[in-house]
């Protein structure tokens, strides 16, 4: 149905796993119709869970809102402190971002297509290090792994990508700070734009 998706809230874990070596293939998340934005996506919130994968799997059609606590709408969402492990998650025909990242989220993203019509991810400054050389970010020209400006508060080292990380401003500040704890490290032929 419109508009509906999947929330995975605190103690709850999800797991989709394909096979792409036998007959099973990927798992396959997709809306009724071929509407961009028909569908809420996948959120995980508050769900520090290990067990949180995706792998193999292709979302189509997702993104018609933000999820719960989250500022853009995407294809999937790591919102509130969650962890998940996404490997080789293909994301197309989406609503803004194939993947939202926000403040405190945790895990891996690996060899994953965030296609979408803007621009590929949108992560807030101390979850954009979750980011990195495996994935692409499809969309536009204008692609770019969206920072929303905020504080850093861990060691956290950013990684080269395929199109340069954009700082944005959110409501109460306009610049990366960087926290007494915090210590970022820029890998060589990071891009940054203001």
């Amino acid at each position: 149905e419109q508009d509906l998706g999947i929330t995975v809230y605190r103690g709850g874990s999800l797991r989709a796993i394909g096979d792409l070596n036998d007959q099973g293939g990927a798992v396959g998340f997709f809306g009724t119709t071929e509407e961009a934005q028909f569908w809420r996506g996948i959120a995980f919130e508050e769900t520090e869970r290990s067990r949180n994968e995706l792998s193999h799997v292709q979302l189509f059609g997702a993104g018609a809102f933000p999820a719960r606590f989250a500022d853009e709408p995407a294809a999937v969402s790591l919102v509130r402190g969650a962890n998940a492990t996404l490997d080789q998650v293909l994301v197309f025909s989406t609503g803004d971002y194939g993947l939202y990242l926000d403040s405190g989220a945790t895990g891996t993203i690996t060899a994953s297509d965030f296609g979408s019509l803007s621009g590929g991810v949108y992560a807030h400054a101390d979850a954009a290090h979750l980011v990195g050389p495996s994935n692409n970010y499809g969309g536009t020209d204008d692609v770019a792994v969206v920072v929303r400006a905020g504080t850093i508060t861990d060691d956290v080292s950013w990684e080269q990508t395929k199109v340069p990380y954009r700082i944005v401003p959110n409501s109460t500040s306009d610049a990366v700070t960087v926290s007494d704890q915090g210590s970022p490290d820029f890998a060589p032929g990071v891009t940054a734009e203001f």
